[in-house]
């Protein structure tokens, strides 16, 4: 499997945005982050603004087992 195929499929798993993924956040972001220094920094910028769209709305559901995902993804938008 290829970087940019494997961004692509962290990047559609984290789109979708299951209950049941949330350990995948957890343990794929600092990979996620490593992929997306290779990319231009506005389509990182863009990827994490779109996966913080789909997150953030989770936080009104499942405070306690989202917020440490919506947490990393803000961390990571500031960096850009």
């Amino acid at each position: 499997m290829t970087e940019a195929e494997e961004l692509d499929g962290l990047t559609r798993l984290f789109l979708r945005a299951s209950d049941y993924d949330v350990w995948i956040y957890k343990s794929k972001m600092q990979r996620f982050m490593g992929l997306l220094n290779g990319r231009p920094e506005t389509e990182a910028k863009a990827l994490l603004k779109q996966i913080n769209r789909v997150v953030s709305p989770k936080l009104v559901t499942n405070k306690e087992k989202w917020e440490p995902v919506v947490v990393l993804i803000r961390t990571a938008l500031e960096t850009y």
